[in-house]
């Protein structure tokens, strides 16, 4: 079964951001962000790879009590490749930015 690394960016999600005013009060604020990530899939086809992992996404920002509504998730390259392909590689994560400018001033 091929094997395939899928890179992914996200936006338009609201997570809590903790925002610490003087030394000891800190508020909670939505704040939206967008993410990379990359994960390995084996599946048939490069399109059944994509769903899987937009599926896998969705779910693991789920779990973790991110809003998927009205969040978009691109494709940025899809690469079939057994050789550079490890089972066992980390293929958890994100890596987050801010979306639409900081709300931190």
């Amino acid at each position: 079964m091929p094997k395939f690394r899928v890179e992914i960016r996200g936006s338009n999600f609201e997570i809590g951001v903790i925002k610490r005013k003087f030394l000891f009060w800190k508020t909670l604020h939505q704040q939206k962000v967008g993410f990379y990530t990359t994960r390995f899939v084996e599946r048939d086809n490069a399109n059944d790879a994509i769903a899987a992992v937009l599926g896998i996404l969705a779910a693991e920002l789920e779990a973790d009590g991110r809003s998927t509504t009205h969040s978009v998730m691109e494709v940025l390259e899809i690469q079939e490749d057994d050789d550079a392909f490890d089972l066992y590689a980390p293929g958890a994560g994100f890596t987050f930015y801010f979306d639409g400018g900081s709300t931190f001033a």
